[in-house]
């Protein structure tokens, strides 16, 4: 229960802040002091050029010493330009696109072996992926393409930007 405070703490004040010029880095300062976190930064669609204050975000956790990662949905799609910031921070090697399907063979066997790796490694998050009275077929090989990342390496906090992206992955 401890640990799950300042996650819910973190949600709490980025809905108070109403999700618009509110600054992670400052936040997770006054939540977990001066020690660095392991954290994800859960987005839609990234590097977005519009989207300069989740580069703000990234980059004040970063300088203030977390290690973070970035997990995207997708890249996006006709945008050449982008920030200096991505460049100097070296962001795009931070970054985890969730996967897309592949052949249907491939989809199954890929699945299966997300499973395996995902009940030595995280059974609970496994468990609650699979919860077929809960989610279709379909839907549960969406939440283990997502659950990937979260696989390879443990965090301390996630943190959603934008309501729609954190629904995504309630199932964790």
């Amino acid at each position: 229960a401890a640990d799950a405070e300042p996650f819910g703490d973190l949600v709490f004040a980025h809905a108070a802040a109403g999700g618009h010029g509110f600054r992670a880095d400052l936040a997770l300062q006054a939540l977990i002091g001066t020690l660095a976190a392991k954290v994800a930064v859960v987005v839609g669609t990234f590097p977005k050029l519009s989207e300069t204050f989740i580069i703000g975000d990234i980059i004040g956790l970063i300088n203030h010493g977390h290690d973070v990662d970035i997990c995207a949905f997708s890249k996006p799609q006709g945008e050449e330009k982008i920030h200096q910031d991505i460049i100097d921070y070296e962001l795009l090697k931070r970054t985890h696109y969730v996967r897309s399907y592949a052949k249907k063979r491939q989809t199954v066997l890929y699945c299966c072996w997300l499973i395996l790796k995902g009940l030595w490694r995280n059974p609970k998050a496994i468990i609650r992926c699979l919860s077929f009275r809960k989610y279709t077929l379909g839907e549960t090989i969406d939440n283990l393409y997502k659950l990937e990342m979260f696989l390879n390496k443990r965090y301390e906090i996630v943190h959603c930007h934008f309501g729609t992206t954190a629904v995504e992955f309630l199932f964790l």
